[in-house]
């Protein structure tokens, strides 16, 4: 079953509007005065850029504050929102009067605070410890037995630092917390030990031997913890009341990369389509989160701008100090463009891409005007933090036609005549002589197809692996497939007619050139096939048989070879051929055209 999909319009408003369409009906405890919250719902931008939408519920304290540790390690200029929902406070009887929030402070706090834990006795001082108020009989060095209970120990305690696995000290730069822990050592010189005759006070260093019926290896120690934490102040208009909050902001870090696999049947007039998503995350964990694909890209003019609540710049500025061989290593750059710098933007089909930049966002998809964006719904998904995960989106049959293609680009070198009027014959040269399998897919789905890598498959025998470009519902895209071996093109030119100084243009002469071109394509193959021809020739052309559509263009310097001319003069011209030839039969047609040369 294919996931639900619906339009989504680009909202004037920013993200508010957007986060106010996607529900939300769970929600995170936490203790009075603090709140941690769930991640409902992410909106993924195939070009790395993702909406968070997030809920929790509090109770403010007897200063109506909620603090929240939980604070973007990033986020856009403009895109961080906070906003209270309609929760009520009806404690002492009062009408329905949700709490207000006032104001969101942004700091870096110090805190302390201590946690025990069960860790294995390393020394003496370990065990006496880990078996305080137990049975014991205890050898001295002297060879006396003492029995009794062991009752406590005198001595100091000690801090020492120590690692723990909650340590984010210079390992991670994209940790929020940075924490240094001391653990607190008991290191006794005497036990007291409680016999029939009373209490003992025994040496440590006179111990020879310990005894216990149960004997405990583990003790409890306790570790004090000291972090420095990003933190969010929510100041609300009264104390102790109920506070549900909403948080959304715009990060990067989350990218889909949409993937599709045509598959041939024995009907020709149809293949099966198959839509997958690859979904990257390198922003947060996702633990049972409602996602949202976006075909196609927002237009967000300060997302590389970090927002002032996300402390980036105070992050950055600790861990500078903290690791600076981490630091000087290039985080100070822009993360995301380090972790994903291929954008994933709509491609114009029509559009000339240059290798050095990246594909160009089409005018109906970057956000401008009111045009549409389309939103895949995803039931919940657990990903974690750089994991990878592929997730079937749909399955459809769709028409299909197999057409053959031929382009045919001729250049000329521009050496067709000289000062003594004596002429060469042109060398032509064809850019390509291949005939290119298509096929011709039309979109008869509800939303469009976006831009995506396509596997074609007959059967279990793989065809090719293409690109697959934007196409709007009820339109067609051609997916190339290979080069047909069993079509044969051929194209030969011959000149006509000469007639020197014919045009003197700019003072200079010009001789009037006359060409024939013969194009032939001839079907080897077992069955018809449907084909088209497209013939790009440098000059104009006048007449093109067998029915050919003749479309004349500027003058197109990618023709010529050392023009020495004026642009001016000559033409470009485009025929076009459609049909569908015979098993053993060829196509054959003639170009009449004609150009200036300059003496």
């Amino acid at each position: 079953m294919p996931r639900r999909s619906m339009p989504l319009a680009m909202l004037h408003g920013g993200l508010l509007a957007l986060a106010a369409l996607l529900s939300v009906n769970r929600s995170s405890h936490a203790q009075e005065g603090t709140i941690e919250f769930r991640t409902e719902r992410v909106i993924v931008f195939k070009d790395g850029y993702c909406l968070f939408v997030k809920q929790g519920t509090a109770k403010t304290d007897a200063e109506g504050r909620v603090i929240s540790e939980e604070v973007p390690d990033e986020a856009v200029l403009g895109s961080v929102w906070i906003d209270a929902l309609d929760v009520t406070d009806v404690a002492e009887g009062e009408a329905e009067n949700p709490a207000k929030l006032l104001s969101v402070v942004a700091n870096r706090v110090n805190l302390e605070s201590e946690k025990k834990e069960s860790v294995s006795c390393e020394t003496l001082n370990d065990l006496l410890e880990a078996n305080l108020e137990g049975e014991v009989t205890i050898t001295t060095t002297q060879g006396d037995l003492i029995q009794g209970t062991l009752k406590r120990l005198v001595g100091s305690e000690t801090t020492t630092a120590v690692p723990t696995t909650e340590s984010r000290f210079g390992t991670d730069p994209d940790d929020r917390v940075i924490e240094a822990a001391l653990a607190i050592r008991r290191m006794a010189t005497h036990v007291i030990i409680a016999t029939p005759l009373g209490d003992t006070a025994l040496s440590v260093s006179e111990i020879r031997r310990l005894q216990s019926p149960a004997l405990k290896t583990d003790v409890e120690r306790t570790t004090a913890v000291r972090r420095n934490t990003k933190q969010w102040a929510l100041q609300f208009d009264r104390p102790n009341a109920e506070v549900e909050v909403r948080l959304i902001y715009f990060r990067s870090g989350i990218r889909w990369i949409p993937t599709y696999r045509v598959a041939l049947t024995d009907d020709t007039s149809e293949a099966v389509l198959s839509l997958q998503a690859e979904i990257l995350n390198e922003a947060e964990d996702l633990e049972e989160t409602a996602i949202d694909l976006v075909v196609g890209v927002p237009n967000f003019r300060f997302r590389n701008t970090p927002s002032p609540l996300s402390l980036e710049a105070e992050m950055r500025h600790t861990l500078a100090q903290a690791a600076p061989q981490m630091f000087n290593n290039g985080f100070a750059n822009n993360r995301s463009q380090v972790m994903l710098s291929q954008r994933g933007g709509e491609m114009d089909r029509g559009a000339i891409v240059n290798n050095d930049t990246l594909p160009e966002v089409p005018a109906e998809l970057n956000g401008a005007g009111t045009q549409d964006l389309y939103v895949i719904h995803l039931d919940p998904q657990e990903i974690a933090r750089g994991a990878r995960s592929v997730i079937p989106i749909s399955r459809q049959t769709v028409p299909c036609r197999h057409i053959y293609s031929w382009n045919i680009s001729v250049t000329r070198a521009d050496v067709e005549t000289a000062p003594t009027q004596s002429g060469a014959a042109s060398p032509l040269k064809l850019t390509t002589n291949e005939v290119w399998h298509y096929l011709e897919l039309t979109n008869n789905s509800d939303v469009p197809w976006t831009t995506g890598a396509a596997m074609i498959l007959e059967g279990a025998q793989p065809l090719a692996q293409e690109l697959l470009t934007y196409t709007p519902r009820g339109g067609k895209v051609r997916v190339p497939v290979t080069v047909a071996v069993d079509l044969r093109g051929a194209y030969e030119e011959s000149e006509t007619g000469r007639e020197l100084r014919a045009l003197n243009w700019d003072g200079y002469d010009y001789a009037k050139i006359a060409k024939q071109g013969e194009i032939l394509l001839a079907n080897r193959k077992r069955e018809a096939i449907d084909f088209e021809i497209i013939c790009h020739v440098p000059g104009t052309v006048t007449e093109a048989g067998a029915e050919g559509v003749v479309q004349l263009m500027p003058f197109n310097g990618a023709d010529w070879e050392n023009y020495r001319g004026s642009v001016a003069i000559n033409q470009h011209s485009v025929v076009r051929w459609q049909g569908t030839i015979e098993p053993g039969e060829e196509f054959e047609a003639k170009v009449d055209s004609y150009y200036y040369a300059r003496h």
